[in-house]
């Protein structure tokens, strides 16, 4: 949780503040294969993560989230109709539908924000909050069949 001087400046921190300064969390990722419990996470930092990863998976290429704290990552490897899920430190893979995946990283990303937006009101007026939920709302599957 940011400090009282922290929380009165979320609605001018910058991105970098806000993406590894601020909102540090237990995250849990759960798959076909796979359930991973990540401690520590800064929240904002893994949703810009999570958001240009199914972007990339959306565009049929390959997404990835990385640690800043190590050399650590998880890569979103789509194959036909499912993602592959990889982790750097674990050869055993998770695997879930492409929707499934895209709809997980928004339902993420709105409830992590809708969070914040709640404790922290002032964090509406921030830029990368703004910039967060339009690459949210960019967050579409093509048509059943088609390609982008």
């Amino acid at each position: 949780m940011p400090t009282e001087k922290m929380a009165a400046s979320l609605g001018s921190a910058s991105e970098m503040d806000l993406r590894y300064g601020y909102f540090e969390t237990d995250v849990k990722i759960t798959a076909e294969g796979m359930a991973e419990a990540l401690p520590g996470i800064t929240l904002l930092d893994f949703v810009f993560c999570l958001l240009r990863a199914a972007d990339a998976v959306m565009h049929g290429k390959t997404g990835r989230a990385g640690f800043t704290e190590d050399d650590t990552s998880i890569t979103f490897h789509p194959e036909g109709s499912d993602v592959m899920i990889l982790r750097s430190w674990d050869p055993a893979p998770g695997r879930c539908m492409t929707d499934e995946f895209i709809s997980g990283v928004r339902l993420f990303v709105v409830t992590g924000l809708e969070l914040i937006v709640g404790k922290y009101p002032v964090f509406a007026e921030n830029p990368a909050y703004h910039k967060l939920l339009a690459m949210g709302a960019g967050l579409e599957l093509p048509p059943s069949g088609s390609a982008r």
